[in-house]
């Protein structure tokens, strides 16, 4: 089987399995989490991506768990009201939200963000747990804006059907660490109707 046909295959699983639209490319110029090209990317909308680098390691991300950029950009225009320099007030924070040891620093400003951050980190440990497979909530460096979680495999030596086994094995791992995510995401809100009603 060809890579084209691999893909071809990969993209019609994928497609099926999230019931949504489906966009892949066999590509040699957009980078990867970690800034290495890829040889091609799969996105399902409103679901994963999954993309292959130039050197066999297959990436699989979630969709977005956590608003970062969209939280501090908000919390510097309209709390702090923040005009000239807000963007590159935004990055440094962005920046610095990259390490872990920075967030009690922003507890008190970015309390809920912070809440996310720490529950989307131990839901990733649980699932890493459960599944075998390592799962990472990652918050992507600037100017990439929003967490999710993450799993990685190198797939050197591996024909296309063992890739495609693997990469099933991880989504399965994705989506079961964003369905927890949704879930622990909605208790405020499941709380607050079953108080008003």
């Amino acid at each position: 089987m060809s890579d084209k046909e691999h893909l071809e295959e990969l993209v019609g699983y994928v497609r099926n399995r999230y019931s949504t639209e489906v966009q892949a490319s066999m590509l040699h110029v957009t980078s990867g989490v970690h800034g290495e090209r890829l040889k091609w990317q799969i996105n399902a909308v409103y679901a994963s991506q999954i993309y292959e680098t130039v050197d066999g390691k297959i990436g699989i991300l979630s969709a977005v768990t956590v608003a970062v950029e969209d939280t501090v950009e908000y919390y510097l225009r309209e709390v702090c009201k923040v005009g000239e320099g807000r963007f590159d007030k935004e990055r440094q924070i962005m920046r610095d939200l990259l390490n872990r040891d920075n967030w009690p620093k922003y507890r008190a400003e970015f309390k809920t963000l912070i809440e996310r951050l720490i529950w989307g980190e131990e839901i990733a440990r649980k699932i890493t747990e459960r599944a075998g497979i390592e799962v990472k909530h990652y918050i992507p460096e600037p100017p990439n804006d929003n967490a999710l979680f993450y799993t990685e495999f190198a797939s050197t030596g591996m024909n296309n059907e063992q890739k495609m086994e693997k990469i099933k094995k991880h989504l399965d791992a994705i989506d079961a660490a964003y369905e927890e995510f949704q879930r622990y995401d909605r208790k405020p809100f499941q709380q607050k109707s079953r108080e008003k009603g």
